[in-house]
């Protein structure tokens, strides 16, 4: 692939200002037309990146660049598209985030003409907060423990018998799920279990 330009796409019916100077919207014939869109699906821990790419005739490449700043640093696999000439909406998932931070994501698609880069966009994870305690329950030597948090993040459970233990000697007995996967609801359940038993929630 021989790419003779480098594109920055605008937005249809808009322009840029460098230093004083409007530049209006220009792709040359049959480079690829590229919008990075907003993110959606996001949790404590993963997002959706969403873009729309036009091949304007020629098999078209793309890939997102994302990272803490609009320096970017980390790219996802790179996709193939068909020839085609009408927008088509693309998608990648990131997970393994690090919740309560800002990423900045771009789209990047590259044919025989030229590679063009949409503008750049951000989205924040969901930040962990400290459990809101939905019920708790202990029936016939089962424990029960429902709460509410921010979706799409992990929770071990230790317990103890001996409040005079250190915390840190506490086992993990166990990992609070989430139901529905994406509700921010989670439950756990510990079964057999005693009456006199002590529970931390541990994130993560």
């Amino acid at each position: 692939m021989n790419s003779t330009n480098t594109l920055y796409a605008l937005p249809l019916n808009s322009s840029a200002t460098l230093k004083g100077i409007a530049f209006a919207p220009l792709l040359a014939p049959g480079a690829p037309a590229a919008a990075t869109l907003t993110a959606s699906n996001i949790t404590a821990v993963s997002a959706t990146m969403n873009a729309s790419i036009n091949p304007n005739g020629n098999a078209t490449a793309y890939w997102f660049q994302y990272g803490p700043t609009a320096s970017y640093g980390s790219v996802t696999a790179t996709n193939k598209m068909a020839a085609g000439s009408s927008p088509v909406i693309v998608t990648g998932l990131l997970t393994g985030l690090s919740q309560g931070t800002i990423y900045h994501y771009q789209i990047v698609a590259a044919n025989a003409v030229a590679t063009t880069l949409g503008l750049d966009r951000s989205f924040t994870t969901l930040a962990v907060t400290p459990p809101r305690l939905n019920g708790t329950a202990f029936n016939g030597g089962t424990f029960r423990l429902a709460f509410t948090n921010a979706p799409g993040a992990s929770f071990s459970v230790l317990a103890t018998n001996n409040l005079a233990a250190p915390i840190a000697s506490w086992p993990v007995v166990g990992q609070a799920i989430e139901s529905p996967v994406g509700s921010g609801n989670y439950q756990f359940t510990n079964s057999p279990a005693t009456n006199r038993q002590f529970y931390i929630l541990r994130q993560p």
